[in-house]
């Protein structure tokens, strides 16, 4: 509903004025016994809270949303009185955490300060010469006439000069200060520290970003507003437009397109705004329209011309407010906007050799050019350094940058604020990111990161996937981008320029028999579908094989629902997203032995959503080839070889992360499954399944024996020849856990090997068993355990077997090495022992710790990883955890960080043999006394652990020599 008056949403802070000077209507309260008073527009919420115990009062005026933690039923003028009366650091650090567009009042007595929202989209202006504090530049100048700017006084350049308006003595606030009544001094009270969020990991800073976000959303919404968006091609819209993706459908949105009488760069700019929206409509459902704007439309006299221009300074587009008003009459609308994103992105050329007062003084010069032949250079100088002072800019502003802190304290908070104040005629306007929290943490990165936009996509990411795949600002889509440039890349010598196909492992030369013909491969795009082989094309043998109706959703193995799905289509639903649950679409029996061809096509890929979930191919039940769903966008092709009559080929999409109602991730994991061919014929062989992605077929070869984690029980002595060194690798729900078994005649025990460091460059990222020569020497079963995050194309040389934020192999490994003992006889624990040096012994410790009775013999062992080298650590970090922060990891599973404390919790703790070179100084200062602590507080466990010193700086980091170990783990069990 609009508004003919002017000041909507308004206030004025006075003392001794007649109130017949104020906009009719408006509502007075005392502020105290000064004599101060605060007049509004009552259709603005307003809330006035006194202390009991004090003489403390707080003023809260407008949309005031509180976006933190605690979840008690408290308003925002109950939370800041609390706040303060705690003391000023506590008031400050509620303001950080606050949103929407307001002000906030905070006095006693003898006088009160003055704060905006965080990037002033609320306008502030004052007159100490009135002792006036106002919403509108024009109600103060209106209450009290001041003397107009002039060219010379700088009036050209004013909103992008400071404080300065086109009165003289009537100032602008920026926010991040205080404004002291009745002193009428402003005072910096942001940046107070450091960023702390830079030492966060991408990971955590997302995380922590989006909960403020949906903290204020659900005050938001209490609020019984009908929010509209503007979206349009570019990145800042499409963030928010990911932020709301789970509300979309409580928002309408629109977008404003020239008409096509209209010829500038404007109009060109908006055409391509309505191509790219129409791309983010096919990846998000949205109650959309669009204003086609005509060159007449900015000459509509709909809301008066005196109004409009009372209410702001300078004119912003008031041509849009008529689409306003006429598509959105309702009341309660209100505008979702985005400026706030554009201090993300290093603006006005933020570089690290600029970041001085020389440096702002050059960005000033440039942004106030208009006063350039007007103003006297040394006034402008003069006015320059007044600001610098004024507003603090001089003084400690703790690594932020200068030019983002101007950017967003005039920028945002002097020229968008009005903005909002001339669109207040048709509606308020709400930013869901303006809140100072947001905005440190999206500070927190390196201006390279900023320039590139690195938080927003990852943020995008996190929150709607889909909506990065669609151009930003550019027509093409992330995949024509992508295939753009891999065409503007040289090819390499041998290839031609047509688009290089992938030929799937059926279509090769004898896949059919030697009499067969190769087949093409076709290209086709997932929009037009693969080109159907006509009868005459095809050969006598082959027919489709179609899929099985419904969808079925299993958890753990057991069944869930079956869903409906009317396409060949394949996805976890959002309800389902959690780990271990796979969705899976099954292929009719073909009624005849043959051969399966078919593809799997994708849309989305991320790196960073990397173990996230993976698609399977399973043949009866078990499981033959996966790949991960986020590192794949091209087809997959897969050939399922020497199947019968009866064998049932299954296509799965498994959960590896908890994703639960997001439909975001539901939409990532869309594939669809096609060109499904079925060839007849009698080749002898056995059932083999091969796939065009490098490293995902999970069969069982003559070399390697692979099982599933959930099969182990099916395991004999019988597939171990004695004194023959067998490889099993483990099939898990996120990775391959590969073993070395050997068989010993007569051996009534076993012993567990366990990996330490392995050097990449010696294993090429393959398994390696390290000791494993030693096998003949030791009377023992023996199980050569590798780390299966040392292995692949993101294999880092110690990895305390921290896969994936979401996986810790150790459970499962532990699984494996118990029930491959039991089934080569030794079921008792009491005759496993576990040996490990380094981070082998943090994983012999761990694994012995879920194996009842069992021993372990440390050498030099680590207890608490994160303790370890730093460079090691930080490795795992980036390549393993996502840069996940080592306290949230430990919050969430302490004891995939310290196995010395989880290895104390359990009921009869494992017998521990802890030998320890005092020569090295990480063991003698970390390790020992780690161990040492955890005695001295638990006397009960010192019987458990035997600690062993010996001191040799002959022999480094490396434990005892062979013979040494043999001795020890060839002693009698005591």
């Amino acid at each position: 509903m609009g508004r003919n008056d002017p000041f909507p949403r308004g206030f004025v802070i006075h003392r001794d004025l007649d109130l017949n000077e104020l906009p009719t209507g408006w509502v007075n309260l005392p502020l105290g016994s000064l004599g101060w008073s605060f007049s509004h527009d009552p259709g603005q919420a307003t809330e006035l809270i006194r202390a009991s115990n004090t003489d403390h009062w707080i003023l809260v005026h407008g949309l005031c949303l509180y976006a933190g933690e605690d979840e008690r039923d408290l308003s925002s003028g109950q939370r800041l009185i609390e706040a303060l009366t705690v003391g000023r650091e506590s008031f400050l650090d509620l303001l950080d955490v606050l949103g929407g567009r307001h002000i906030v009042l905070a006095g006693d007595s003898s006088s009160f300060a003055l704060y905006q929202d965080a990037t002033g989209m609320r306008s502030v202006y004052f007159s100490a010469e009135a002792e006036l504090v106002a919403s509108h530049a024009h109600l103060v100048n209106e209450i009290q006439e001041h003397a107009a700017r002039t060219p010379d006084q700088g009036c050209n350049g004013f909103l992008k000069s400071w404080d300065r308006t086109p009165w003289l003595g009537i100032s602008g606030l920026l926010p991040n200060h205080e404004l002291s009544v009745p002193e009428f001094s402003v005072t910096r009270f942001f940046p107070r520290a450091e960023n702390a969020y830079r030492l966060w990991t991408m990971a955590d800073r997302v995380t922590a970003y989006l909960a403020l976000f949906k903290n204020e959303w659900r005050q938001f919404e209490k609020r019984g507003f009908d929010p509209v968006l503007s979206i349009t091609g570019g990145n800042d819209s499409r963030t928010n437009l990911a932020l709301l993706s789970e509300r979309a459908e409580g928002v309408r949105t629109f977008t404003y397109a020239a008409s096509k009488d209209i010829k500038s760069a404007w109009a060109d700019s908006t055409r391509l705004d309505r191509q790219i929206v129409e791309e983010i409509k096919d990846c998000i459902p949205l109650d959309h329209r669009f204003f086609e704007v005509r060159a007449s439309d900015r000459k509509s006299d709909q809301i008066p011309r005196d109004i409009l221009a009372r209410n702001t300074l300078g004119n912003h587009g008031s041509w849009l407010l008529p689409y306003y008003l006429s598509n959105f009459p309702e009341e309660n609308v209100i505008h979702i906007r985005g400026n706030t994103y554009g201090v993300y992105k290093a603006p006005w050329h933020a570089a690290e050799d600029n970041n001085h007062i020389a440096g702002l003084r050059t960005l000033h010069r440039m942004l106030t050019r208009g006063d350039r032949g007007h103003e006297a250079p040394e006034s402008r100088e003069a006015h320059f350094m007044d600001g610098v002072r004024r507003w603090q800019y001089d003084g400690d502003i703790f690594g932020y940058h200068r030019n983002e802190l101007l950017y967003w304290e005039m920028r945002l908070g002097r020229w968008a604020s009005e903005i909002y104040n001339e669109t207040d005629l048709a509606f308020p306007t709400f930013d869901p990111t303006n809140v100072r929290r947001m905005l440190e943490i999206a500070l927190s990165f390196t201006l390279e990161e900023k320039r590139d936009k690195v938080f927003q996509s990852e943020v995008v990411n996190a929150a709607y996937p889909l909506l990065n795949f669609p151009g930003k600002n550019q027509p093409e889509n992330l995949y024509e981008q992508t295939r753009d440039l891999l065409r503007s890349t040289p090819r390499t010598a041998g290839t031609s320029d047509t688009e290089l196909r992938v030929l799937p492992s059926a279509q090769k030369p004898g896949a059919y028999g030697s009499n067969d013909q190769m087949m093409p491969a076709t290209g086709n795009t997932p929009d037009t579908g693969p080109e159907r082989i006509t009868a005459s094309k095809r050969y006598p043998e082959e027919r489709d094989l179609p899929l099985r109706p419904g969808m079925s959703l299993l958890r753990n193995g057991q069944f869930v629902e079956s869903v409906t799905v009317e396409s060949p289509e394949l996805y976890l639903p959002s309800t389902h997203f959690t780990s271990g649950t796979m969705s899976a679409r099954v292929f009719e029996p073909p009624g005849a032995g043959g051969s399966l061809t078919f593809t799997v096509e994708s849309d989305y890929a991320k790196h960073a959503a990397r173990d996230s979930w993976h698609y399977a191919i399973s043949v009866d039940g078990s499981v033959r080839a996966r790949w991960d769903g986020a590192l794949r966008r091209r087809p997959v092709h897969v050939t399922v070889e020497n199947i019968t009559a009866e064998t049932t080929v299954e296509v799965s999409a498994v959960a590896l992360r908890d994703r639960t109602g997001m439909l975001s991730w539901e939409k990532a994991t869309r594939a669809r499954v096609s060109n499904a061919v079925f060839t007849k014929h009698n080749l002898p062989g056995p059932v083999s399944v091969s796939t065009d992605v490098s490293g995902s077929t999970v069969e069982s070869t003559p070399e390697v024996f692979r099982i599933s984690v959930d099969d182990l029980d099916l395991l004999n002595a019988d597939g171990f020849i004695p004194e023959v060194p067998r490889r099993i690798d483990v099939v898990t729900s996120h990775c391959l856990i590969p073993l070395l078994v050997v068989r010993r005649s007569s051996a009534d025990r076993t012993t567990i090997w366990c990996n330490g460091p392995v050097d990449l460059a010696q294993s090429n990222h393959a398994p390696v068993f390290q000791r494993s020569s030693w096998w003949p020497k030791l009377a023992h079963h023996q199980i050569f355990v590798c780390d299966p995050a040392t292995l692949g194309a993101a294999a880092v040389p110690i990895a305390w077997g921290q896969y994936s934020p979401e996986y810790w192999s150790v459970p499962d490994t532990s699984r494996a090495v118990t029930a491959i003992s039991a089934a080569l006889g030794v079921t008792d624990g009491g005759l496993r022992q576990y040996f490990g040096s380094s981070a082998g012994g943090f994983i012999a410790l761990a694994l012995a710790s879920r194996d009842p009775a069992a021993r372990v013999l440390m050498n030099n062992g680590h207890f608490d990883w994160t303790d370890g080298y730093p460079t090691a650590v930080k490795t795992v970090q980036s390549e393993r955890l996502r840069n996940i922060s080592l306290e949230a990891l430990r919050s969430r599973t302490p004891e995939r960080i310290d196995a010395l404390s989880h290895w104390a919790l359990c009921s009869e703790p494992p017998r521990v043999r802890y030998l320890v070179n005092t020569a090295l100084r990480h063991d003698r200062e970390i390790s020992l006394p780690h161990v040492e602590k955890l005695l001295t507080n638990r006397p009960d466990l010192t019987d458990r652990v035997r600690c062993e010193r010996y001191h040799d700086e002959t022999v480094g980091s490396a434990p005892l020599d062979q013979g040494q170990i043999l001795a020890l783990l060839s002693e009698p069990v005591s």
